[in-house]
């Protein structure tokens, strides 16, 4: 008999015994669509095998079905994203051990019987032992102790402990997700389905550690039905059968050791399948990446490892009396991966940065097509680059001064300003330095440096109209670029003096401050909300209660308008929940924050332990309390253009006074009036800051330099 001549039997009695291929597409799509059915039929089958005699011609059939089903198994194991994708798993597991078993005792009835158990065990019997009782044992042996002592043993422990840890986990988590839908990051139905899932991955874990006692027992069993088979087939082949002991050896113990074969193996690829579920637990079901491509990736996550792999094979190939082309070829093999995978990298960094540099509005090549929103880039500050050494320290050091400045207003005011987006290639050659907020060029313009930037005084009127050049951006009033070796010995020494750096410094701060309140919204508004949620959580949930989450968002953009730092978190929560249920404008409820953040504000003011301070004439006060008018976006001052004019030409020769003795005053009114006030002189007075009475304290010490009238002279400062 050939090699392939058992095998063409078993096609043949197939083709004979199994119905028209019509009849079971039908059959298989109608117990398909019933997998009740389905389930309870296989369940049905298994008590029928163990109780009632099975034909060979069937048998072969059902150790087919048991093969493919345990390969399909380890393949859906190996392609499936965690193993809560397969939940029903343990259900699987536990049909399918049955099944084999039922298998092996329906077998073990024929070999005890009949001496026959079908082509498919004779074969492996015979082919797979090599006609070898001692080979076929051993094979045996082998099979059954990786089964039982590797991988049963270690999917059970970490089955077990998988069970354990989701167990533990379940209370946390399910106070995660209850305050993510309490925090409005997740809708209710999503909540809900968070819940089923977890509920469903603590099923299938604790499903999962006791369903590996079925493989464990399954291997103990496989052993016992082999000495069983093998012994009391023996007997009865010598007593029943007339056999001779030889013949009876040779016959039976094929027969035992092809049955146990074919119900190990598949048992074996069953238990590697349930290992390769039970050790992806940990893994996240959203990535969709199979075993296969993880396990590339994570090898391949380190060139350099094969790259000395490769050298170590090499090393072997070398050593005298190894198989140098084994290890040469492995060698190589490791090398070439090693490669591939830089030059991988290095096509992915690539295209990385491509798709990650931000394009140029409106500029798109001709063979592309814009399928999505590009959005606008918040903070971009672009630099000339001209291609020289002494340029490039140039862009360097704006580079510093830039995110410095940027950093400082994220310490100081807690503010969260974007990362400022350095460009060095924009095309700006009429002018060193853009800055630009949400692709809005505010300010452009050419930095001297063989320069510095001084005010100019009287003695220097002169100087600055032969030699000075004026500001492209009037950053400081009056000021001009002058060359250090001509400035008087005056002003060598006092005075305002800016470098090109400081310069630029100085003007980007003045714009952050300008609008900082455009880096404010309700995703900010948001973080700090949730920064209360973890460190003050019953401040967050009164919070909540008080007021929405837009309407924070813009008391905290009114603060930040006016340099009101928002680190003290503690206190602006607490304000806001006391007067939140009580004031409905906005407006209002701000005041009342800067009134309980009253001492930082005139720290941040300040100089010294001394508060500079200019105040409104009774006479003024009083008329613009009478221009004050509610509109729907608060109250607001409707003066006539000549007075508003006059009043920011009174406080702009005030301040300018004070600027010589180096003291920037503040403009102190009622609390009613301040922030009308304060809309009205932005536009000219930027820099002026108007704080009321009730923000400075009793312990502030206050100097009044001068008052502010318009119906006579303005006095001088003090």
């Amino acid at each position: 008999m050939t090699a392939a001549s058992p095998l063409l039997r078993l096609l043949s009695i197939l083709r004979l015994h199994v119905i028209e291929k019509a009849q079971l597409t039908r059959c298989l799509t109608w117990l398909g669509s019933r997998g009740d059915i389905a389930a309870a039929l296989l369940v049905a089958l298994v008590v029928a095998m163990m109780m009632l005699p099975v034909p060979v011609v069937v048998i072969d059939a059902l150790i087919g079905v048991n093969i493919g089903a345990a390969v399909l198994l380890v393949a859906l194991a190996l392609y499936l994203p965690s193993a809560v994708s397969f939940s029903s798993f343990p259900i699987v597991l536990l049909l399918t051990t049955l099944f084999r078993l039922g298998i092996e005792v329906g077998a073990s009835r024929s070999i005890l019987l009949h001496a026959d158990a079908g082509e498919i065990v004779d074969t492996f019997g015979r082919y797979v032992a090599g006609d070898n009782l001692a080979v076929g044992v051993i094979v045996f042996s082998i099979i059954a102790i990786v089964q039982f002592l590797v991988v049963t043993k270690g999917a059970e422990r970490v089955a077990e402990v998988a069970a354990r840890f989701a167990l533990d986990a379940i209370p946390g988590r399910q106070m995660a997700i209850d305050a993510d839908l309490r925090a409005g990051f997740v809708r209710p139905e999503t909540a809900q389905q968070l819940r089923l899932e977890l509920a469903r991955e603590s099923r299938m874990n604790g499903a999962m550690d006791g369903a590996m006692r079925f493989v464990k027992g399954d291997a103990i069993a496989g052993l016992v039905i082999v000495s069983i088979n093998l012994t009391a087939g023996i007997a009865l082949g010598v007593v029943q059968h007339g056999l001779s002991f030889e013949q009876a050896v040779t016959r039976y113990s094929i027969l035992t050791i092809g049955n146990a074969l074919i119900a190990q193996i598949p048992a074996l690829l069953i238990a590697i399948a349930a290992a390769l579920l039970i050790t992806r637990s940990g893994e996240s079901g959203g990535a969709g990446a199979t075993v296969g491509r993880q396990i590339a990736d994570q090898l391949g996550g380190a060139p350099a490892a094969w790259f000395v792999a490769a050298g170590v094979m090499a090393m072997f190939a070398a050593a005298p009396g190894m198989p140098w082309p084994v290890f040469l070829l492995l060698g190589g093999a490791m090398l070439a991966a090693a490669l591939l995978r830089l030059r991988r990298d290095a096509r992915a960094q690539a295209r990385s940065e491509a798709l990650g540099a931000a394009p140029v509005p409106g500029v798109v090549p001709d063979d592309a097509d814009v399928r999505q929103i590009v959005p606008m880039r918040p903070l971009v500050v672009s630099l000339a680059h001209r291609e020289t050494d002494a340029d490039a320290e140039r862009v360097a050091a704006l580079t510093r001064a830039a995110r410095r400045v940027r950093n400082e207003l994220v310490l100081r005011y807690g503010v969260t300003v974007p990362v400022i987006e350095i460009d060095a290639l924009a095309p700006i050659a009429e002018c060193d330095y853009e800055i630009a907020i949400h692709e809005v060029v505010l300010a452009t313009g050419r930095l001297h440096w063989d320069r510095v930037c001084v005010p100019v005084t009287d003695e220097m009127e002169a100087l600055a109209r032969e030699h000075g050049v004026s500001q492209s951006f009037p950053l400081i009033d009056g000021a001009v670029w002058l060359e250090p070796c001509r400035l008087p010995e005056s002003a060598a020494g006092d005075g305002l003096r800016l470098g090109p750096t400081e310069y630029f410094a100085r003007l980007l701060r003045r714009l952050l401050h300008r609008h900082a309140a455009q880096f404010v919204g309700i995703h900010e508004a948001q973080l700090v909300f949730n920064w209360l949620q973890r460190e003050m959580p019953a401040t967050a949930k009164e919070l909540s209660q008080a007021l929405t989450l837009p309407r924070f968002a813009e008391v905290m953009k009114l603060l930040v308008v006016e340099r009101v730092s928002l680190r003290n978190v503690r206190e602006i929560a607490e304000t806001l929940v006391i007067w939140a249920p009580r004031e409905k404008e906005t407006q209002a409820l701000a005041e009342h924050v800067r009134a309980a953040l009253g001492p930082q504000i005139c720290q941040e003011f300040a100089q010294g332990a001394v508060l500079h301070a200019l105040l409104l004439a009774p006479a003024l006060e009083e008329k613009l309390g009478a221009a004050l008018q509610e509109t729907p976006r608060g109250a607001m001052l409707i003066v006539d253009h000549d007075t508003t004019l006059a009043l920011v030409e009174r406080i702009r020769a005030l301040n300018c006074a004070c600027v010589d003795r180096r003291i920037g005053p503040v403009l102190l009114t009622t609390q009613v009036l301040r922030r009308p006030l304060r809309q009205l002189l932005a536009e000219d007075l930027f820099d002026t800051h108007v704080l009321s009475y009730a923000e400075v304290g009793p312990m502030q010490r206050v100097q009044v330099l001068a008052t502010v009238c318009l119906d006579e002279q303005t006095p001088a400062a003090e």
